[in-house]
């Protein structure tokens, strides 16, 4: 999964995008994904935002803006958990995998606002 930065004023991730996730559909090789994104330690509603589903592809890109508000400095305290789920229409959504980026040490600074990377997916 990549995260492009916005500008340090606007705690949001922009273009969300994963890579070569796991199939849920093994016989056609594709999932549906979508991504949670959680401020943690909340786990509850005001911390919780999601992506809409793109449909049939292990390569999804999310034109999307994720935007919380809250304080720079409370920002800084959190971590942000990030888990690709795969949407099932008539099943439970399955896990796909996650990962937790530690924003205390976040590189707020960086003017680059196009500067992309990498994270792998962990397992729960």
């Amino acid at each position: 999964m990549r995260t492009k930065k916005m500008s340090k004023s606007v705690p949001a991730f922009l273009q969300d995008e994963c890579k070569d996730l796991a199939a849920a559909d093994v016989k056609k090789q594709r999932s549906d994904p979508y991504v949670k994104a959680y401020l943690l330690p909340d786990k509850g509603k005001m911390g919780k935002k999601k992506t809409l589903v793109v449909k049939k592809t292990l390569n999804p890109v999310y034109n999307e803006i994720l935007r919380y508000k809250i304080e720079k400095q409370i920002l800084k305290t959190q971590k942000l958990n990030l888990s690709i789920w795969h949407r099932d229409t008539f099943k439970r959504n399955s896990f796909l995998g996650e990962v937790e980026l530690d924003l205390e040490t976040w590189d707020w600074d960086n003017k680059q606002n196009k500067q992309l990377r990498w994270y792998p997916l962990k397992r729960k």
